[in-house]
């Protein structure tokens, strides 16, 4: 995995999955600064603007952790998928060009695969 992939594998500054952790991180923090702030001086709860900003972000984080995360729903990983594939079948080599969102160290792999099976194929058909 080089520098630029994520955990899962995909490139870091475009994986959805990624980016959803990072909301719902800053929705966590964000719901912290607004229970610290439960303790203002406001006379009710329903009067409170920190009380609303809390509730609304309490809210937002419980609709973002019951989401479930389909990876086929994501457009990013459906072209990845689409590439190896490509790579797979041999129309796709290593220093091809390719869009920097579809390439991953799968692809590459698929791709040197193939190549080496190609090769191996081709000099069995030459003996």
């Amino acid at each position: 995995m080089t520098e630029r992939d994520c955990k899962h594998g995909r490139l870091g500054r475009s994986c959805e999955t990624c980016a959803m952790q990072e909301e719902i991180d800053d929705l966590k923090y964000e719901l912290g600064v607004a229970r610290e702030a439960q303790q203002c001086e406001c006379s009710s709860d329903d009067a409170c603007r920190f009380a609303r900003e809390r509730d609304a972000l309490q809210k937002e984080l419980a609709a973002l952790q019951k989401k479930p995360v389909v990876l086929s729903d994501i457009e990013q990983y459906r072209m990845q998928i689409a590439a190896i594939c490509t790579a797979a079948i041999g129309y796709w080599a290593e220093g091809d060009p390719i869009h920097p969102d579809y390439d991953t160290l799968a692809l590459r792999d698929v791709a040197r695969l193939y190549a080496k099976y190609a090769e191996q194929y081709d000099a069995k058909e030459k003996t």
